[in-house]
């Protein structure tokens, strides 16, 4: 949170803002009176104790101070442009500016404490780079810094109060790249004026003369004192047209105000003026004109300047984009003033959105070099501290990562060992298959003397399980006639044989290669198409000679149906 303090002659204005989703929220405001009672010895003194006193009051009572600025304006500060040749170096040109205002400072023969900026002026006729430099005196400054302390309040930085202005219109207002902005802060003595190309600033002055002085008009013209005057002014006070002036003291009253708006007119044209001469350039006509402070509420003031200086004049709403965070009844008071909270709005926001090209601060070398040491340090340690912490996220997350890669390549292991095991069984299969591939190449090249043989050999090769081994066929004598397989009307061969006996080995004796063994006997009695045939399991024991692979062995008659013999 930063706090704006802008102490005024006549009021102290406290502005607080917060940064918020897309932007700011003002979370304090305060206005207090600041002018001593009228049978108090005005001295410097006695005015800043007040000034002093105003300031604890209201951090006691209503707000919580932190992170304060300070405005300052009046014949203890100047503003001025220079030209300056263009040194595209930054350090460079940073060492030439602290010689300039080195010399500056010998010329005017005081003590300053001095800063600058430089001014993006678009289309600028000439190479050089304009520079705002801005020079206080120590004296005044340090006695500002001391009252801050005496108050209890930390400061944050003392900035002039025109440059608080550039940021509250930054802030404020939708400003076009290559439109002319002037914004005129009329206070009770003094009136701030700066000029805006885009959200560029490229003019600021501080000038003597206010609303005092339209007070002091009405005071001298009408012969009343000085609260009657301002009172007057206040609830009375109206600027009209010449032809709808009306008689007596109202229309003292309304040439009083016009020749005291005319001054500010002049002001205004004046502060053009000088800022053509001092930026060289040929011309420079704002398209719309803002007024701020307690002067601008005069009634009438704003369509008095429009008409005469032909420029759209508009009263400046400086919350108008800032969100508030505050009661109803403050936001009331707000809203019937918020013109005169213009400066310290601008001054929170100078830290609150802070740019070190748009900035001017007049804090002493050593509180400087300590505040930007935070100012730098700070981010780079929390930058420090984001970037330790992404790498301790990244580690931990790269140990995850890790961990699930050395688990995906453990159970990828695991999956390539199983594979490996299939693949070797598909291996021992196919070894197999081959083995019985040639087996029955070898048995269908036996000399097919018989119609059963041929049979018998064929139905082997074709149906016998893979987990079965033959050993051994026995082919009987022939006896009876059968058809033949090829010709069902031939007649068998006389040598034919009617009965084939299988002997071979179970590799082992578990319920499924048994039942493949019977289904396979089941495959022989049914030849589809083949000669008519009968095969039965005759025994299935324990063999007498240990083989390697068989646990049992099996024998199988194959013969003839007798109803296939004629």
């Amino acid at each position: 949170m930063w706090t704006g303090i802008d102490i005024g002659h006549a009021y102290i204005k406290i502005a607080q803002v917060a940064p918020s989703w897309g932007g700011f929220r003002l979370v304090g405001i305060a206005k207090v009176k600041n002018e001593l009672p009228a049978d108090d010895s005005k001295t410097s003194s006695t005015i800043r104790s007040f000034a002093r006193a105003q300031l604890q009051r209201i951090f006691r009572t209503t707000l919580t101070p932190s992170g304060c600025i300070i405005g300052v304006t009046g014949r203890d500060i100047n503003l001025r442009i220079i030209q300056m040749p263009p040194i595209p170096s930054p350090t460079k040109f940073r060492k030439m500016m602290e010689y300039e205002l080195i010399q500056i400072a010998g010329k005017s023969g005081e003590a300053l404490y001095s800063d600058y900026c430089r001014l993006n002026l678009a289309n600028k006729p000439y190479p050089e780079i304009p520079v705002l430099v801005g020079m206080a005196k120590n004296t005044f400054i340090d006695e500002e810094i001391r009252r801050m302390k005496k108050s209890g309040l930390g400061l944050e930085d003392i900035c002039p109060n025109a440059i608080a202005l550039s940021y509250a219109l930054r802030q404020t207002e939708i400003l076009k790249p290559e439109e002319i902005v002037l914004l005129a802060d009329i206070g009770a003595v003094n009136t701030e004026i700066v000029i805006h190309q885009g959200r560029h600033l490229i003019f600021a002055r501080n000038i003597s003369g206010g609303g005092a002085d339209l007070t002091e008009t009405i005071q001298n013209r009408l012969g009343l004192a000085k609260p009657e005057a301002e009172n007057l002014k206040i609830t009375a006070g109206k600027i009209v047209p010449r032809e709808t002036e009306t008689s007596g003291e109202d229309r003292v009253l309304q040439e009083t105000l016009r020749s005291g708006a005319g001054q500010i007119q002049s002001s205004i044209e004046s502060a053009i003026s000088f800022a053509i001469a001092q930026l060289k350039v040929e011309k420079l006509s704002p398209d719309r004109i803002f007024i701020s402070g307690g002067t601008a509420k005069l009634k009438g003031l704003s369509g008095y300047l429009g008409e005469t200086i032909n420029k759209p004049v508009e009263v400046f709403k400086p919350f108008k984009n800032i969100k508030a965070n505050l009661p109803s009844e403050t936001k009331d008071k707000v809203t019937e003033a918020d013109c005169d909270f213009t400066v310290a709005l601008g001054l929170a926001l100078s830290q609150a959105a802070y740019h070190k090209n748009n900035h001017i601060s007049f804090l002493p070398p050593r509180m400087r070099i300590k505040k930007e040491f935070y100012r730098t340090s700070i981010p780079l340690i929390a930058a420090g501290i984001i970037i330790f912490a992404g790498m301790v996220l990244w580690f931990a997350s790269a140990y995850s990562a890790r961990s699930i890669e050395i688990n995906s390549i453990n159970q990828l292991k695991e999956e390539q060992g199983k594979f490996i095991t299939v693949l070797n069984k598909f291996n021992q299969v196919q070894e197999r298959k081959k083995t019985l591939d040639d087996t029955y190449q070898k048995l269908n090249k036996i000399t097919q003397s018989t119609d059963l043989s041929y049979i018998a050999i064929k139905l082997v090769a074709q149906y016998l399980p893979a987990e079965a081994w033959i050993s051994q066929l026995t082919m009987g004598g022939a006896s009876g006639a059968a058809s033949s397989p090829r010709d069902p009307k031939k007649p068998p061969e006389p040598d034919a044989p009617k009965e084939i006996t299988i002997i071979g080995y179970l590799e082992d004796d578990n319920p499924s290669n048994l039942e493949n063994l019977k289904t396979f006997v089941d495959q022989l009695n049914q030849p589809n198409g083949y000669l008519p045939i009968e095969a039965a399991l005759k025994r299935l024991d324990v063999p007498k000679t240990i083989i390697p692979r068989g646990k049992k062995e099996f024998e199988i008659a194959v013969r003839i149906k007798e109803t296939a013999v004629k």
